[in-house]
């Protein structure tokens, strides 16, 4: 897993409060600042694309490169095929030909369909982060328990709609999948990841190094 967790602010970087996540497509070797990589994530739609080293304000920027012992390399490769197959898949064309601009959803995923768009069929509705969970959970199992997090507060809610369009959202309650959760139950090879205190676990920021400041 490769995550962008920072913005550019006044020309320096500081915590980007949306965190994005993705799938490299080959494992990357002692990871270093400012390299760059192959990525299949969800943006409008499935995207694959080059995220960076984060020379531009604009880039993907890879951030954090995330991996565990506890997954093997065939499983590994199963994983990168699982998310190449949903971008095989995808047809933007069709989508974008009855008027839909974006297949991104924020709530409870689904491999198949889109709450927002109910006449349309074998579309998905996923995250960057339910995407590449979907993808992991296939093969390995889930890296997060899901069924565990707490749901969404009003709070939380509120700030999510200051900065994506109301029909990217699940209105009814659901449970928010954390980038940073992903990042927690890599670090700790923990999986299913069931922390004591969700809430102490949301903040990526604590991820970011200190040549960030």
């Amino acid at each position: 897993m490769v995550f962008q967790i920072t913005d550019y602010c006044d020309g320096r970087l500081c915590p980007r409060w949306l965190a994005h996540v993705g799938i490299a497509e080959g494992t990357i070797e002692n990871f270093s600042m400012g390299q760059s990589a192959i990525v299949i994530h969800m943006g409008h739609f499935i995207e694959v694309g080059a995220w960076s080293g984060g020379k531009d304000k604009s880039d993907l920027r890879i951030d954090v490169s995330g991996s565990t012992t506890e997954i093997d390399d065939l499983s590994r490769d199963d994983i990168v095929d699982r998310a190449m197959s949903r971008y095989s898949s995808s047809a933007p064309s069709i989508f974008r030909q009855r008027g839909i601009n974006s297949c991104y959803w924020m709530g409870d995923h689904s491999i198949d369909s889109h709450p927002s768009f109910p006449s349309v069929e074998g579309i998905y509705a996923f995250s960057c982060v339910t995407f590449v969970h979907q993808c992991y959970s296939e093969v390995v199992g889930s890296v997060v328990d899901l069924e565990s997090m707490p749901l969404l507060s009003d709070e939380e809610r509120r700030k999510l709609e200051d900065v994506l369009p109301p029909q990217f959202i699940q209105q009814t309650p659901f449970r928010r999948l954390y980038p940073s959760y992903l990042i927690h139950a890599l670090s700790q090879s923990k999986f299913p990841f069931r922390p004591d205190d969700w809430d102490a676990c949301k903040d990526h920021s604590v991820f970011i190094r200190a040549q960030f400041a």
